[in-house]
Parts: structure tokens; C-alpha cells; sequence
């Protein structure tokens, strides 16, 4: 009777203490995702989703939506924004018949050049809005854009470009809007 009972004190042993490697495993699974990974809801026509997962250990490539934190604008401050990272240092902006273009240059003989959209003269509330002069992106710096036209982003000085260090997290795109980006007036 003894051994009986000596196996299944070793028995519930064993099992309470891989129970408790797996809850603190699971645990520190969680405090990672939870503090690594944030659900932000996009309330505007400017972007194809309606929800969008933001995972901070990513490195965003161009094209890629990112999250945009303590980014300071002329028309609003403190805000969180998710845009589409369109250009990267050493890119160069530019402006011809009120749209604008970035162009990559892969090689000394080999450009990309990258539709951004339209320019608008104001705000829907009446703001004058000023174009992004033509410039090639400093090292730190990054050009943001939605699908949107009259996305308020780089495209305009009173947005500007967008400093690494706002750049928080690299986002995936959850649920496909039925509002399509590309009408409406946000």
C-alpha cells in the first residue's frame, strides 16, 4: 500500500509542477503579447480597414501601415494615427500638377516613383493646408500617407514628415472596410 501511495504523491507531484511551468510560460507569453501588440479601431474613410493590430517588435518595410505616436501637427497634438509608410531617408518627394510623388532610387541608374494622391487647399473646416516642399528625406525621418485623397499626412506641412521615434509599431490590417478609401470626404 505504500508504494501505491509513495507513486501517487510522485504522480501529483510531477503533474502540479508542470501545471505551474506552464502557467508561468504562458504568462510570460502573455506579458510580452500584451505589451508588445495593441488593437487600435480606425474611425475614418482614410484607410481599407476597420481595425488594425500593431505588433512594436516588427521592423516596417515601405508600404506598410505603422502606428504613429507623439507626432506633433499643426492642427492636432497628442494624437495616435496609423498610416502607410510611403518614404524612407534619402527618398526624394515631389510635386507636379498639385499631386505628389515619391521617388526611390534603388540604383544609381534606377528610380521607382510612387503616386501619393492629390493636394487640397484647406481642411473640411476652411485651415489653409500647404504642401510638403520638394525635398529629399533627411536620415530619421520617414513620409507617412493614407489611401485616402484628403488624408491629412506628409503630404502637407502642417503634418510633416514623421521622426523615427513616433513610429511605434508595424500594423496589420483586420476587417476590409465597406467604406472604399478612395470616396467620401473624411
Amino acid at each position: 500500500m505504500n508504494t501505491y501511495i509513495d507513486w501517487t504523491c510522485k504522480a501529483s507531484r510531477a503533474f502540479w509542477e508542470n501545471a505551474i511551468v506552464g502557467i508561468v510560460g504562458l504568462g510570460m507569453i502573455l506579458s510580452v503579447v500584451l505589451t508588445q501588440t495593441h488593437l487600435y479601431i480606425n474611425y475614418t474613410p482614410s484607410l481599407p480597414y476597420r481595425a488594425f493590430i500593431c505588433i512594436k517588435a516588427l521592423t516596417p518595410q515601405s508600404g506598410d501601415f505603422v502606428s504613429i505616436q507623439n507626432h506633433p501637427t499643426h492642427f492636432f497634438n497628442g494624437l495616435h494615427y496609423i498610416k502607410r509608410l510611403s518614404g524612407f531617408p534619402g527618398d526624394h518627394v515631389h510635386i507636379h500638377h498639385n499631386h505628389v510623388y515619391v521617388e526611390k532610387t534603388r540604383t544609381r541608374l534606377l528610380t521607382d516613383t510612387y503616386h501619393i494622391g492629390p493636394l487640397r487647399q484647406t481642411t473640411r473646416e476652411g485651415n489653409a493646408l500647404h504642401p510638403l516642399k520638394n525635398t529629399v528625406i533627411p536620415e530619421g525621418s520617414f513620409f507617412v500617407s493614407a489611401d485616402h485623397p484628403h488624408s491629412f499626412d506628409s503630404r502637407y506641412e502642417e503634418f510633416g514628415l514623421v521622426r523615427k521615434e513616433c513610429i511605434t509599431a508595424k500594423c496589420f490590417g483586420l476587417f476590409k472596410s465597406n467604406v472604399n478609401a478612395q470616396e467620401g470626404n473624411p
